[in-house]
């Protein structure tokens, strides 16, 4: 491509003016865009942290309580003692008519007493 046909540009992580060698050339050198997207990425880790951090911390919990087990049933406290937060979960589902919360595959369905029933979904 001839230089002359392209106007110089302005990296936007440096801020310094450029002639790209490309017409879809934004950055002066691809380590400047690898930086930029990995601020942006860090910024974006950053704003979801706290909700990211509590679901990550309950998925844990429940990952190492299950091991191996198809279902294991654990009570509330027992659950409130190892640092789960009932406040955080993905989404629900419906099982035996009634709601369920979800940490991503984990699912964790009150029984009664206090007891929790939980399994690992299978996709």
């Amino acid at each position: 491509m001839d230089k002359k046909s392209t106007a110089p540009r302005t990296d936007p992580y440096t801020g310094e003016t450029f002639t790209p060698k490309r017409n879809n050339q934004f950055f002066a050198l691809p380590e400047n865009q690898i930086a930029f997207n990995n601020r942006k990425a860090a910024i974006k880790r950053k704003e979801k942290a706290n909700i990211d951090k509590p679901l990550d911390k309950n998925r844990r919990i429940l990952k190492q309580l299950l091991g191996t087990e198809k279902a294991i049933m654990k009570s509330k406290e027992f659950l409130l003692g190892s640092g789960y937060n009932f406040r955080y979960f993905t989404h629900q589902v419906l099982v035996e008519n009634e709601k369920a919360d979800c940490i991503y595959e984990y699912v964790i369905k009150k029984k009664e007493n206090q007891n929790y029933l939980i399994w690992k979904l299978e996709y």
